[in-house]
């Protein structure tokens, strides 16, 4: 009886944890940190929260601009949907150097990645051009793809912050929004 009990418990244990493991980002290549290291984009993850996916280089002035929205917003997006921000520089490897000491000048409080061959956003869109963001739900459901423009907009701030809401979650799949 008692094993039968503890063979109960362990199956339903590792059913629960089983039906909770993480979902990974769903296109793999891999990237280098701001330290030079390897990291798959698979790691991705923020618990089950929004992730915005954005790519840059060092001579787009319009994805700086970007960026700098991003840093406005930040605080209230974190407090408000928990997102987290991947920025990911496109730049050439000689130009990385002047993408790490405008991150650190910026004062940008996000996690940035290179991936000088454009490999990620050759996955994720069909066109290499930039500044371009992608929006996820805890998922990774696609829920919004800008490519190109700048957010300056209160309007436009608000689409970004409707994306971001979990109540409209179901009707926003794949929405692309496009200047």
């Amino acid at each position: 009886m008692k094993k039968t009990i503890l063979l109960i418990l362990l199956l339903f244990l590792s059913f629960v944890s089983f039906s909770q493991s993480r979902k990974s980002f769903p296109h793999k290549v891999m990237l280098k940190d701001i330290n030079g290291n390897r990291v798959s984009s698979t790691t991705f993850y923020n618990f089950n929260k929004p992730i915005i996916i954005d790519f840059w280089a060092t001579y787009c002035k319009p994805c700086i601009q970007k960026i700098e929205l991003y840093k406005k917003q930040y605080r209230e997006w974190q407090d408000n949907y928990g997102v987290k921000i991947i920025i990911i520089s496109v730049d050439e490897k000689r130009y990385q150097k002047d993408a790490l000491k405008l991150i650190k000048n910026r004062k940008w409080p996000f996690q940035f990645y290179f991936d000088k061959n454009k490999e990620l956003l050759k996955k994720l869109s069909k066109s290499e051009l930039i500044p371009q963001s992608f929006i996820y739900d805890g998922n990774f459901n696609l829920q919004a793809h800008n490519n190109g423009g700048v957010i300056t907009k209160i309007k436009d701030n608000k689409v970004i912050d409707i994306f971001l809401d979990p109540k409209y979650k179901n009707t926003l799949k794949k929405i692309s929004v496009n200047q």
